[in-house]
């Protein structure tokens, strides 16, 4: 609490500085997102006096209220002017989390039923992130895409890299908003690829914050994919213990350190596409997310549709706005359809709906090397931002990591 408010004087202070933000910030952030009724009652008088065109400063704004003078003074200190929009977003994201637990208690406070509660919750959570549309005026778009050019600028990147060479060479990263869709016949390596992925982003220097939905694997056997792709001792034996050596022992043991100090989060009890949704906001609430895996989504249930078809429509639909409701990119495993996995055809058409391949920004499809195969071949059938290509990977290690050829 302590640290939010604080956040909030500086952005109150930040204001009272300078007015060059704030027609953005008043697209983040409302009164109510506000922890104590001292800085929601300036911000509210600050929204107020500069919707009615009037000088806003200490004096003006303090009102001759001594504790209100008080409380404007303290926020100037704390002020940084050029993070006023980063106060922004960390006080209405807090806001939201903090509307989230108190209407979270009275539900439960109330003794009603598991699934009453269950729907209860979750309409919470959909009210809360549907809220607060942001102002769509030309100006203010610009405003924010000049913003979002500063910071990529600044990073040198507009997401996070793959950790695949020929995958840097086509500029294909992961960019908030994205989905992307790997399609592979039955057996192809697909989780393979993801665990991949997953232990490239956390060796990085910067590991972006994960979510992983395994609606196959349990999570010890997600993490023993994992400990093996970074050691190369295979899976089974991490799952015994069946260590060959002390050398052996200590590399899973710092794989596992590594893991331990990584910013991922593993469901392997999650299959309607609610619970999907849920737990992705409440990771973008508790700090953000970056990258999310899906593993598999035709496994994925929606118990309101009434066929495969219209399941897997809305399904592909739901989880494009995700994307770009949670700012992340979300990267879903997915079977083949049958005319692709019999070779009938070389488009990207995942299994279910053509809508999976209408809401993906970047579309893969994974096929092994009929006389070779340890061999992968790694192709890029859409690129909505971009170029299309290919690469090959080989399965090194007794199988359990995959490398560029």
């Amino acid at each position: 609490m302590e640290i939010i408010s604080t956040t909030e004087q500086a952005l109150v202070g930040s204001l009272l500085l300078s007015q060059k933000n704030i027609v953005k910030v008043f697209d983040i952030v409302k009164a109510e997102d506000f922890s104590t009724p001292a800085g929601a009652k300036a911000f509210g008088l600050i929204a107020d006096m500069w919707r009615k065109k009037r000088n806003i400063d200490i004096i003006s704004v303090g009102n001759g209220e001594p504790s209100m003078l008080t409380y404007l003074s303290a926020s100037t200190s704390l002020a940084f002017s050029p993070a006023a929009i980063e106060y922004a977003h960390s006080i209405a994201k807090a806001g939201k989390a903090r509307r989230i637990d108190a209407r979270l208690k009275k539900i439960i406070s109330n003794g009603q039923s598991p699934d009453v509660s269950l729907a209860a919750i979750l309409e919470v959570y959909q009210q809360e992130m549907s809220a607060g549309k942001k102002n769509p005026n030309i100006a203010t778009v610009l405003q924010r895409f000049d913003d979002n050019v500063r910071k990529n600028r600044k990073k040198g990147t507009m997401g996070f890299p793959t950790g695949f060479d020929f995958l840097e060479d086509l500029h294909v990263e992961y960019c908030p908003g994205h989905v992307w869709t790997i399609g592979g016949w039955t057996s192809t390596g697909k989780t393979a690829v993801m665990v991949q992925k997953i232990v490239n982003m956390v060796r990085a220097e910067v590991c972006p914050s994960i979510v992983v939905v395994s609606t196959e694997m349990t999570e010890e056997q997600m993490i023993s994919r994992m400990i093996a792709n970074m050691t190369g001792i295979p899976s089974y034996r991490i799952l015994t213990g069946n260590y060959h050596d002390a050398v052996e022992q200590d590399s899973a043991d710092t794989a596992k350190s590594i893991l331990a100090s990584s910013k991922m989060r593993i469901y392997d009890d999650i299959y309607t596409l609610n619970e999907v949704e849920t737990v992705f906001r409440k990771a973008d609430l508790q700090g953000g997310v970056n990258v999310g895996f899906i593993d598999y989504v035709q496994n994925v249930r929606h118990p309101e549709a009434k066929s495969q078809y219209q399941e897997q429509s809305e399904i592909a639909k739901r989880v494009q706005k995700l994307a770009k409701d949670v700012k992340s990119t979300v990267i879903c495993l997915s079977q083949v359809s049958n005319d692709v996995g019999r070779g009938n055809t070389d488009q990207l058409e995942l299994k279910g709906a053509g809508e999976w391949a209408a809401v993906s920004d970047v579309g893969i499809m994974l096929t092994l090397n009929k006389s070779e195969k340890y061999k992968m071949k790694y192709q890029i059938k859409k690129n909505r931002h971009g170029a299309r290509g290919e690469g090959n990977l080989e399965y090194k290690a007794l199988w359990t990591r995959l490398e560029e050829a």
